[in-house]
């Protein structure tokens, strides 16, 4: 490794950036952390392959040190560069989830069915809706994604509203929930859906919910026009 280094450090063409990012390789082979960082965040260079690499560098460097808010900076930096870039995006996914790193781990999962509109992602944010994961977050958030949903695979779709529902029923958010609800279903077209059982059934009830008492009548009166429609 210290030839390599040798050989590296006498880079000065175009490749010099390439070259002293295999130096900091060597460095960090040698288990010289700290001079492995500084080589890394030296290097100056528009290719974007070669800053992502160097992203996921100090992330795994980070990662050994367990400076787990550098390593989250890093690894989110890499997938904001290229995500497509190997199986970049499966590694942050482990890394939040071994972390219990809910809101980055849903976020990831949120953007990535925005980008990719693939079931795959759809099925892991049905599965974070579906362990709790979800329940702090604005139900607005997932506007979006529950529409690129709609558009790609209506029995997902289903599902995910279902699981949302469910997860706020009980909680601060639910009342923000059901605007949510109501901004959905005025985009979604109904009459060409197939029959959502569930989210009909889940319609009943609450609003059954809404005649109880439980809810203060101020609370209600903006949102149950557009609900009963």
């Amino acid at each position: 490794y210290e030839a390599a280094i040798f050989k590296w450090e006498n880079i000065s063409n175009e490749l010099q950036p390439w070259a002293m990012k295999n130096v900091g390789d060597a460095y960090f082979e040698l288990n010289l952390l700290p001079t492995a960082i500084e080589t890394y965040k030296s290097i100056s260079t528009d290719h974007l392959v070669l800053q992502t690499e160097i992203a996921l560098k100090l992330f795994q460097i980070y990662v050994e040190e367990e400076k787990l808010d550098l390593a989250i900076q890093y690894i989110k930096l890499a997938v904001s560069l290229h995500p497509d870039y190997q199986n970049i995006t499966e590694i942050a996914r482990q890394f939040f989830e071994q972390n219990d790193d809910d809101a980055n781990a849903v976020e990831l999962a949120v953007n990535e069915s925005l980008r990719t509109r693939r079931v795959e992602w759809f099925d892991i944010l049905i599965q974070y809706v579906e362990k709790g994961r979800t329940k702090t977050i604005s139900p607005s958030y997932f506007l979006n994604v529950m529409e690129v949903v709609y558009q790609v695979d209506p029995i997902r779709f289903e599902k995910l509203v279902f699981m949302l529902w469910t997860s706020y029923r009980s909680g601060q958010q639910y009342i923000g929930w059901i605007e949510i609800v109501n901004q959905l279903f005025a985009i979604v077209d109904t009459e060409k859906s197939t029959a959502w059982n569930s989210i009909s059934s889940l319609f009943n009830e609450s609003f059954k919910e809404f005649l109880t008492g439980r809810f203060d009548l101020k609370e209600i009166v903006s949102f149950m026009p557009a609900y009963l429609e």
